[in-house]
């Protein structure tokens, strides 16, 4: 119930989801110290799954994706990229321009690079995700971002989308690791 329906069920911005997590940490402090979870080592790693709640922002992390697309920041970087090579960049090892990796299973950030996060879904296919220095220093490893789809607009560069003919809202939720 707390670490998973509480963090990706209930509607609520980031700071009562903080306060949420403060809460749950202080409950299973509680029912420790009372005896009523009787396993100290289990309830400590309860805490420690729990505690990063206390830090993970969601809605920044989905404004900020947001905010990149509206200023086209990914077709911006193409073009700096094939201007800066003054050749084209794409090549037959990337998939073709235009193709576009599907939305119906959350995308999960499976590392965070030098350059953005690699992604991957239930699809065989993993895409690295260029992003500002700001927007990845936000990511987390395992955290998922729903109804989100990517397209290859060449160059290697992937510009997400939202899906369902929302294309500017990016993702519709971000979702702190699974504890």
């Amino acid at each position: 119930f707390c670490t998973y329906f509480i963090v990706r069920k209930c509607m609520m911005g980031q700071e009562e989801r903080k306060d949420a997590v403060r809460c749950m940490i202080e409950l299973v402090s509680f029912l420790s110290a009372k005896g009523y979870l009787t396993d100290d080592e289990y309830a400590k790693q309860i805490i420690s799954s729990i505690r990063p709640g206390l830090t993970f922002e969601p809605d920044t992390i989905q404004q900020k994706l947001c905010e990149l697309w509206a200023k086209d920041y990914w077709r911006t970087l193409k073009e700096e990229k094939e201007s800066s090579k003054k050749v084209k960049t794409d090549n037959p090892d990337i998939p073709c321009v235009g193709k576009t990796l599907d939305a119906e299973m959350p995308w999960t950030v499976e590392k965070i690079t030098s350059e953005g996060w690699l992604l991957s879904n239930y699809d065989p296919d993993t895409v690295e995700l260029k992003l500002p220095d700001d927007v990845r220093k936000l990511g987390v490893e395992n955290m998922e971002m729903s109804c989100m789809k990517l397209v290859h607009i060449g160059g290697g560069i992937w510009e997400p989308s939202g899906a369902y003919g929302n294309e500017e809202m990016v993702c519709a939720n971000v979702y702190p690791p699974p504890f």
